[in-house]
């Protein structure tokens, strides 16, 4: 025959077991904390924080070097960049047969100004007229460079981009 158990047994041993439950819990999550633990979130605070101040500066051309982009891509700056490239083939004693600028989409705060190039002359000028691109400032991205021999001659055709400061 089974005895019937009284209620108040049943409540006293389910608050015994929700009071070991409770003590349980408490000592996992005393057991889980590291003993470092304080340390460890101040270092994390104070690396945020530095990570905060350095990508607020890190806006349009400022996270980029000196020199690397053009302060807006405007008209302006885009004959800028047409007499700049002229003038770096001339100085390799190229002679440019077609030298085109387009503006390009603005994009995260950079535009891009895209040109094609295509100039004549020997070799020994087509290696000097890459070297002097690559001096050039705004810096210049170049995207294709073909070099066609012609005999005594090469033809040097070159597609690229510099890149501006967009609003």
């Amino acid at each position: 025959m089974s005895k019937a158990v009284p209620m108040s047994d049943i409540v006293r041993g389910g608050g015994i077991a929700v009071g070991l439950a409770l003590a349980a819990v408490a000592g996992l999550v005393a057991l889980a904390k590291p003993r470092d633990f304080e340390a460890r979130v101040a270092q994390v605070e104070a690396q945020t924080a530095e990570a905060a101040t350095l990508l607020a500066g890190r806006s349009g051309t400022k996270a980029y070097p000196a020199g690397a982009v053009c302060p807006e891509a405007s008209p302006a700056e885009a004959a800028k960049l047409q007499a700049q490239l002229a003038q770096a083939l001339g100085a390799a004693q190229l002679e440019p047969a077609r030298l085109e600028i387009q503006p390009g989409a603005a994009s995260r705060g950079l535009a891009p100004l895209a040109f094609e190039v295509e100039a004549g002359g020997s070799y020994e000028a087509a290696m000097a007229g890459l070297q002097q691109l690559s001096a050039l400032r705004p810096m210049v991205i170049v995207d294709t460079a073909d070099l066609v021999s012609r005999t005594s001659s090469v033809t040097l055709a070159i597609s690229g981009r510099v890149y501006c400061s967009a609003p």
